[in-house]
């Protein structure tokens, strides 16, 4: 599952009471973030992103992510709890003039995809099952 949202955050956007949007994926593993400043930021629009309440860009819940004309990434691994999963991304901008829209990306993959290695050894352990004496 890949996903992409964009935020318009507002002019004079307090982090205090920033813009907040939450985005439903499968609750599998997120391995890929990013997020897209477009030109003009100046670093003056910044983005935090959570999965389910946890920080995971940036992973420090008191540091944010800020730049210009610039895509922030980073692979990661996060286990989604299951039956539960969302993105929370929370965007602020400092802006007195201009309101800012960034795009946030993310990919969330089952993890057999991610550690085929677990997979495997589970279907070799069912295999040799098979010639254990009774």
């Amino acid at each position: 599952m890949f996903i992409s949202e964009q935020i318009t955050v507002p002019a004079n956007t307090d982090e205090a009471d920033p813009v907040i949007s939450h985005v439903k994926v499968s609750p599998d593993v997120l391995h890929y973030i990013a997020v897209q400043f477009p030109p003009g930021c100046r670093g003056l629009a910044h983005v935090r992103v959570y999965a389910n309440e946890h920080p995971v860009f940036p992973s420090d819940p008191a540091k944010d992510i800020a730049a210009d004309s610039w895509t922030v990434e980073s692979a990661l691994i996060h286990q989604f709890d299951p039956g539960y999963s969302e993105l929370k991304i929370i965007a602020w901008n400092e802006d007195d003039t201009y309101e800012h829209t960034v795009t946030v990306y993310a990919s969330v993959l089952e993890r057999k995809f991610l550690f085929p290695q677990e997979t495997i050894s589970f279907q070799i352990a069912d295999f040799l099952r098979l010639f254990r004496r009774r």
